[in-house]
């Protein structure tokens, strides 16, 4: 007889080999039991299992909470605390704003015990239905930062809470806003303070004696805010407001003289080529910081302390921002504290609170709660990182399933981003609006009425516009309350898109008679609208009432307008008038051939560069330039006062600047004396200035003038000077070189006399000049010879004023021809049936002014049935002619009438300067030209002499017409006598000043080129003089202001730029004016108006503007900027689930309190993809400075905070990058974690997880992954692992065990409930369930076990579980072995081996012995043919019997008979209780010790087992 035994030295099951061939020292399975082995001994033993209690004593027992679970946890290490997470709530699969939510009757917690204190109890951290906890949907990414408990369940959106606030207060968090992760983010502007309320005036001030710093006076800048949470977060910057800016003098360029200066402002611009006034005048700004207010409507608060403003978000701090245009960057002007350092609110800050009442519905109210900030120019003190601005929102998930600490950033994994758009009424996603270029102002919301919002614009931004001549596309961009932003949205009816038309250039025309420049009317200025279509304008909003069955935190919070602007820096050009139809061929007025001309002097040299790769073929160093202009402003200041001009519209094409040059080396100059003095009149005392052409405007602006001034002295010992002005302005047009005629006019005898150099007279040859052109004049006879004149100036070149002998001078003429209603005395209009078509262009120009002199200008009147010499006096100064009408009308502005005399049988009407009366019918010698509604005179220019002395004929030929009209009647009455005058010469002007009753004044001495007469006594210092010039210069700085625009810069990127228009979406909802339409005007501006020409000290508006987007309008000075913070259209935004993505925050610094964990700056690269292909990402695990990332399919390692490089062999390296997440790098191995983060454990440098797909539990270490359920239970895992329903993994430490537990709903689970109703679990087919363990030391699968663990871990080499919501400790001295949480009853401990010495002989197996403790019984016994009745337990009390039925001790051993059990059939021969043993080729044993209901300490119930074996007979075949 042999002896067969078997020990358990090897320590683990082995379910995958057959019988015969099971290792020896290896069992089949265990149940409930612990080997225990001597290092180094081949000895080993088992024993039954300690079981487990409540940690701390159950403190919600009297709660009678149903079906609740634990759903996460984390183990705090180094504190030895843990937080835990329960709920008895289902949820289910929906959208994160359909899903059903947990309602007050649920239970939802978050639990927290302190290990290290055996006194603590369980501690509720934060309880409430807001919690939302789903017992589908396991919180497998939990982290403590610091005192922060950040976790994720992939059902709501991320969270996070301050512990040690929690602890102090169970109730500390109540609602959602106060635990997410993304933290509530302004939506509203700054409010630019309002005085009253209502709008009726801006606390925006200058000149305050109390602050010296003149920080904004250069500066375009913005303001913002945001604040700070007590945890240390920052959120995203509020909207910005839009440029607060002032000009100075109210905007407008005075054309007064200041007391400061001798020029008027007009005249220092296209001096200077700046505009000084283009400062910000702004040096104190009220606003008010828009606070996180409860939203719901409720009563007025009571004016306490704060309004009853209520700081439930926690916030500690509020950063006040101001940006400047031309950086980058965001400063920080002001800090304020809103706590103190217990977190109750200051006293100082809720003095400061105020209210607005807001009506959106018109009769219900809810309150803004503001605070008051007064910004006095201070300096900024720091400056925000430069991430601020891209940080456009935090793209915090709205759902994640993975999270972990690395390189102290939260990283999430398998995330949820975005959010379903609108609709509009019809279906289409978007929503409808249309889109308009409205008065600033037009639509303004005001409070009182219920409106939506208030804007206020005509106040907080009184002089900024929207810059005209742009196109412009206004989106929407939504936002939850968290700051998740929707991409923008466009209209759903393609009708957000406007090119704005340019501004009038007649301001008054432009805005009705309301708008002006004063301080008691509105501002001028254009803004952008929106008007809505649908009355539901958004679906999905937001709604915070937990109690509400629509509760929904993750709803369209908030709404914001952006506005998309590509063409934009531009500059403007301040320069002198214009030549136009200049010929630099000639250097002559030409109509066909010139071209305009400007000068480029001081800054517009910048403002138009040359480009030297487009040089002239013909001019040498004359260059191209890519620049265009459009004509904004052309000011022709002469006598009459400012007449301007604007040209083109916004259909009209900027002018192609076509070559930019040196006036010498345009062909503009030459090197002559006489271009020498006219340089002057190019560029003031410049030398050949830069000159750019331009193709013709058509303004026929030239410089010609005819002036009235006052003169008070003249020098009797040198006539040719004397003195003119009335002592507070000077005459800018007078000046050096110009050549003129003065005539003296007497209004009593109503003539004027010429003061110019006579020539000569010459007779005109009438018969010849019938047959010559109008250009020319054929002289009598050989009148002129040779020098013609000898000594008197005649050239070629020469400028000549001739008339007939003794008449007077011409002025400009217009001819009309009268209807049939004739004139009517004392009426301020002639209608007119025809028009001159030579001077059409004149009588039909809009509000062009008559070139009249003086108050009762003497008017020549010819025509059908009028006496010849007829003349009448126009009785209005301001005398104009329009015309646009059909049939044209010439009248008078006023009230005035035309004529003081009645003028009968008049057919047809030439009005002009009368002349002389004397003397024949006077005819003009000038040519009127036609500039666009302009005119001017030129008076002819001798450009050849042609002598032929055999005719005794001399030619003179001009270079225009000589005579008004075609007729060859040169002279009417027969005066053949033709009088040539050589023009006045003006040698220098002077200005000089004189000290009258204490004030001085300023007048101008002019010297001529020879003298004159202008009396010989003081009496007879004529006080009128008419000083006119005779050639048409080409340009002239001091003559009037120019301004053109360039071209903008087109910018091809498709941004959309903030404004600072937003607002409730469910305001929007509400908002239901007259109609179905809803405009809200945009706080959106780019330029500022500046108005010209009026005087804003005594409210006289300016009757020109420019738009001017610099600081004094220069080119180096700064410049509007378009926005701060810029979005971008989608189409394809969409919900999706990023399943192979990482998303990472910004920092989190413990020592310096920095916490950027809310920051997922949609502007930053913070994503990271891995191979989608291997599935989705189920967890996230740091290890050192890599972290693991375990997909369905894959395990993979990736660098945090640096990055692989590789060397020439392939072999990567690895350095510090500022990349987050580095270069991925996968496991060898198809593995992954499938869906079962919960499965995951880790000890050391080891991680355990399970594969539920390839139906194995895996090791990854130092040597890869290792398929660790290969180990002897292969095909165990393989068949249930599939069928499991959660798979909960944990490392017990206390007995260096990995634990897994299977649960499922599937009946099929091997094991499941194998005992029944006497095991701790029930036999539910819903809570099947097997529990068992790796052994690291043995290498393999130690036991099975009976408890139903969700989740577990270890702390302090201790072993925790949790069971429904309660933690429990295992390994317990003072509780029952085998029995587990809150069974009555002790399960048993089991094991199963195989006696298989010798496998393949057949053996006849009679007893059996053990070597252990007392009370184990033989449950089975079977061979591969038999099987015997168990051997019960030793000090069980049994009948006498033959053969004895329990273990007897002997020797401390335990012995037993094995009595066969097989039922008799053919094949066997004798069998049964009648024969003593069992035959086969193995014996399989199952042994069990079990105490179901004895109440005992566990020491008592150990039970020990160390080996098993058989007497048997082996069969001798």
């Amino acid at each position: 007889m042999a002896k067969v035994t078997n020990n358990f030295l090897k320590g683990k099951m082995n379910k995958d080999l057959d019988e015969r061939l099971v290792p020896k020292g290896e069992y089949r399975e265990a149940q409930n039991i612990l080997i225990t082995q001597s290092e180094g001994s081949d000895v080993g033993a088992i024993e039954n299992i300690l079981g487990n209690a409540l940690s701390r004593t159950d403190v919600f027992s009297h709660l009678k909470i149903e079906n609740i679970e634990t759903i996460g946890y984390y183990a705090d290490v180094l504190s030895k605390k843990v937080f835990w997470f329960v709920s008895n709530f289902t949820g289910d699969a929906n959208d994160v704003r359909t899903m059903s939510r947990a309602s007050v009757m649920d239970t939802c917690m978050i639990l927290m015990i302190d290990l290290d204190n055996d006194a603590s109890s369980i501690t509720t951290l934060v309880s409430g239905s807001f919690l939302n906890f789903s017992k589908d949907h396991l919180i497998t990414g939990v982290n403590l930062i610091d005192d922060l408990l950040f976790w994720t369940d992939n059902y709501n959106q991320p969270r996070k809470i301050n512990v040690t606030k929690a602890i102090a207060d169970q109730y500390y968090y109540t609602k959602e806003e106060q635990i997410s992760v993304a933290k509530v983010a302004p939506y509203l502007a700054p409010i630019l303070h309002d005085n009253d309320g209502n709008g009726d005036g801006t606390t925006l001030t200058n000149d305050n004696e109390d602050i010296t710093s003149d920080y904004l006076k250069d500066r375009f800048v913005r303001f913002s805010y945001r604040y700070k949470y007590e945890d240390g977060e920052y959120t995203t910057m509020a909207p910005f407001t839009q440029i607060v800016f002032k000009p100075f003098n109210d905007g407008q360029i005075d054309n007064v003289l200041s007391s400061e200066q001798n020029v008027t402002d007009v005249q220092d611009v296209y001096s200077k080529t700046v505009v000084d006034i283009m400062k910000n005048h702004y040096d104190q700004i009220e606003l008010r910081i828009p606070l996180p207010s409860d939203e719901n409507l409720t009563a007025p608060p009571e004016s306490t302390d704060g309004y009853g403003w209520d700081n439930e978000l926690n916030i500690i701090k509020i950063e006040i921002l101001i940006k400047e245009s031309d950086q980058d960057v965001v400063k920080v002007v002001k800090e304020i504290d809103v706590t103190d350092d217990s977190g109750a609110s200051l006293t100082d800050f809720l003095n400061n609170i105020d209210i607005y009442n807001l009506s959106p519905a018109g009769n219900e109210t809810y309150h803004r709660h503001v605070y008051k900030f007064t910004y006095k120019s201070e300096k900024p003190y720091k400056i925000l990182t430069d991430d601020q601005i891209t940080r456009v929102f935090d793209q915090v998930p709205v759902r994640a399933k993975a999270q972990e600490i690395s390189g102290n950033r939260i990283i999430y994994g398998n995330f949820t981003e975005n959010y379903s758009l609108p609709k509009d009424s019809s279906g289409k996603t978007g929503i409808n609006y249309v889109i308009n270029n409205i008065t600033k102002g037009d639509v303004e919301r005001e409070q009182e009425n219920g409106y939506i919002r208030y804007e206020n614009n005509k106040n907080t931004y009184k002089y900024n516009s929207l810059k005209q001549r742009r196109k412009y596309q206004v989106g929407i961009v939504l936002a939850d309350k968290f700051g998740r932003q929707s991409p923008v949205i466009l209209s759903t009816s393609d009708s957000d898109t406007i090119t704005t038309s340019n501004i009038s250039k007649d301001l008054s025309r432009e805005f009705n008679d309301s708008y002006s420049w004063s301080e008691n009317h509105l501002t001028i200025g254009k803004a952008l609208s929106v008007t809505f279509q649908d009355n539901d304008i958004i679906d999905n909003v937001y709604n915070g009432d937990i109690n509400d069955t629509n509760y929904n935190p993750y709803g369209w919070y908030s709404w914001k307008l952006v506005v998309k602007q590509q063409e934009q820096e531009y500059d403007n050009i301040y320069t002198s008038h214009p030549a136009d139809h200049w010929n630099n061929e000639s250097n002559s007025h030409d109509e066909v051939l010139g071209y305009t001309w400007i000068s480029l002097y001081g800054d517009n040299i910048n403002k138009v560069p040359r480009d030297v790769s487009e040089t002239s073929d013909v001019r040498e160093n004359v260059a191209g330039s890519d620049v265009k202009l459009f004509p904004k402003v052309i000011i022709d200041e002469n006598q009459t006062g400012n007449n301007f001009s604007t040209f083109g519209d916004e259909n009209q094409d900027p002018l192609e600047v076509m070559t930019v040059g040196t006036a010498r080396e345009q062909g503009i100059l030459t090197k002559g004396d006489r271009d020498k003095d006219r340089v002057h009149d190019f560029v003031m005392s410049k030398r050949n200035p830069l000159m750019a052409q331009l193709e013709s405007i058509g303004t026929n602006n030239r410089v010609n003038y005819k002036i009235d001034v006052d003169v008070i002295e003249t020098n009797f010992d040198d006539k040719s000077y004397f003195t003119i002005g009335d002592g507070n302005d000077i005459n800018p047009y007078i000046r050096e070189g110009q050549e003129v005629t003065l005539r003296i006019t007497d209004r009593n005898q109503k003539y004027k006399t010429n003061l110019g150099k006579k020539i000569f007279d010459v007779r005109v040859d009438h018969d010849e000049q019938r047959d010559w052109d109008s250009k020319t004049i054929v002289l009598d006879g050989d009148e002129i010879t040779g020098d013609l004149g000898g000594s008197a100036r005649m050239e070629v070149g020469q400028i000549i004023e001739y008339r007939n002998a003794g008449a007077g001078i011409y002025g400009t003429q217009t001819t009309a021809i009268v209807a049939t209603d004739g004139h009517v005395a004392n009426q301020n209009y002639i209608t007119v049936t025809s028009i001159n078509p030579e001077l059409q262009g004149m009588i039909l120009a809009a509000d062009q002014e008559m070139d009249l002199t003086g108050e009762y200008t003497p008017i020549l009147i010819t025509g059908t049935g009028v006496p010849v010499g007829t003349y009448v006096d126009i009785s209005q100064t301001a005398n104009s002619i329009q015309g646009g009408e059909d049939p044209p009308v010439i009248y008078l502005e006023g009230s005035g009438t035309l004529f003081s005399t009645l003028i009968t049988g008049a057919t047809s009407l030439t009005i002009g300067d009368a002349g002389a009366i004397t003397g024949g019918v006077d005819k003009t010698t000038a040519t009127i030209e036609e500039h666009g509604d302009h005119f001017v005179v030129r008076r002819p220019i001798l450009q050849k002499v042609e002598l032929n002395k055999q005719e005794t004929r001399t030619i003179l030929h001009f270079d225009r017409r000589v005579f008004p009209n075609d007729s060859v009647n040169v002279v009417d009455d027969g005066n053949e006598l033709l009088a040539l005058y050589d023009p006045l010469l003006i040698k220098s002007v002077e200005t000089i000043t004189k000290v009258e009753s204490g004030q001085t004044k300023y007048y101008q001495k002019i010297k001529l080129d020879h003298e004159i007469a202008l009396g010989s006594g003081t009496d007879m210092i004529p006080s009128d003089l008419v000083i006119q010039n005779l050639e048409s210069e080409p340009i002239a700085v001091d003559r009037g202001l120019t301004v053109l625009e360039t071209n903008p810069i087109e910018s091809k990127l498709e941004i959309f730029y903030e404004t600072s228009t937003s607002g409730l979406v469910k305001d929007l909802n509400l908002y239901t004016p007259t109609g179905t339409n809803k405009e809200i005007e945009v706080s959106y501006f780019n330029t500022f108006i500046l108005a010209g020409g009026g005087d804003h000290e005594i409210n006289v508006p300016g009757k020109w503007h420019v738009e001017e987007s610099r600081i004094k309008g220069g080119f180096n000075d700064k410049s509007v900027d378009f926005g701060v913070r810029a979005h971008l259209a989608d189409d394809e935004y969409a919900q999706r689930i990023r399943g192979n993505a990482l998303i990472y925050s910004g920092i989190f610094n413990a020592k310096t309190k920095l916490n950027n964990t809310n920051q997922f700056s949609i502007g930053e690269p913070i994503t990271k993809a891995v191979d989608i292909q291997n599935g989705s990402i189920q967890k996230l695990y740091a290890e050192d400075t890599n972290l693991i990332i375990f997909q369905e399919n894959k395990v993979s390692r990736a660098l945090i905070d640096k990055d692989a490089i590789f060397t020439a062999e392939g072999q990567p390296l690895t350095a510090s990058s500022k990349v987050v997440i580095g270069q991925v790098g996968s496991f060898a191995g198809k593995y992954g974690i499938s869906k079962n983060p919960e499965s995951f454990s880790v000890y050391g440098g080891r991680k355990y997880f399970a594969d539920k797909n390839r139906g194995l539990i895996l090791r990854l270490s130092q040597d890869g992954i290792t398929p660790i359920s290969n180990v002897g239970m292969r095909s165990f895992f393989r068949d249930n692992l599939y069928i499991s329903n959660r798979i909960y993994g944990m490392y017990d430490e206390q007995k260096n065990k990995y634990v897994i537990s299977l649960q499922s709903l599937k009946a099929t689970m091997d094991r499941a409930n194998k005992y029944g109703s006497s095991t701790t679990e029930t036999t539910s087919t819903n809570d099947l369930y097997t529990t068992l363990s790796f052994d690291e030391a043995s290498g393999g699968w130690v036991s099975f076990y009976t408890y139903k663990p969700t989740f577990g871990f270890s702390i302090s080499n201790k072993f925790y579980t949790f069971r429904d919501h309660l933690l429990y400790e295992h390994y317990r001295e003072d509780v029952q072995r085998c029995k587990f949480y809150t069974s009555t009853y002790t399960d048993p401990a089991e094991i199963e081996f195989v006696l298989n010495d010798q496998p393949s002989v057949v053996k006849n197996f009679l007893t059996i012995d053990y070597e252990g403790s007392s009370g184990w019984l033989m449950d089975s016994a079977e061979t591969d043919t038999h099987t015997a009745y168990p051997v019960l337990t030793s000090d069980t009390s049994v009948s006498a019997s033959s053969i004895p039925v329990n273990f007897l001790n002997k020797e401390n051993k335990y012995y037993g008979h094995l009595r066969n059990n097989t039922t008799t059939t053919s094949a066997n021969q004798i069998v049964g209780v009648s024969l003593s043993g069992i035959k086969g080729y193995y014996n399989k044993i199952t042994m069990q010790y079990w105490k179901p209901s004895e109440a005992i300490a566990s020491s008592v119930n150990k039970a020990e087992l160390f080996a098993v074996g058989n007497e048997a007979v082996f069969s001798s075949q």
